[in-house]
């Protein structure tokens, strides 16, 4: 999604689910693949991954990310994507302390296909 601003608040227990959203799926739903997320974090410690698809209880990749000054571009490797499942936004931060972000952007990038050159 991108265009409009979204503000997530996490909250104030450690591992605790911000929100989460289904990836979305290209017309071939297979290969490797990068989740691109835009924001900025503002308190806390965000933590973005992509959970396995049929068993929320695997995280195939996770990153966390700290506060930030300026809105940071998180990319998230996805060996193949008929794996992935959703993304989820958590927090990382110590019990007691919430976690506020300002969401831009979350873009999922194919890689693109070598080009070929014909040798002489």
């Amino acid at each position: 999604a991108q265009g409009t601003d979204v503000i997530l608040t996490a909250p104030p227990q450690q591992w605790a689910y911000a929100a989460t959203a289904p990836l979305p799926l290209t017309e071939h739903p297979s290969g490797s693949a990068v989740v691109c997320v835009r924001l900025q974090v503002q308190e806390g410690k965000l933590g973005i991954g992509v959970l396995a698809r049929g068993d929320p209880s695997q995280m195939l990749t996770e990153r966390p990310v700290e506060t930030t000054q300026t809105p940071a571009d998180v990319e998230l490797s996805l060996p193949d994507l008929a794996q992935a499942g959703s993304i989820v936004l958590r927090s990382w931060s110590p019990n007691g302390n919430s976690v506020k972000a300002v969401i831009s952007a979350i873009e999922l990038q194919r890689p693109r296909p070598p080009k070929f050159r014909s040798t002489p």
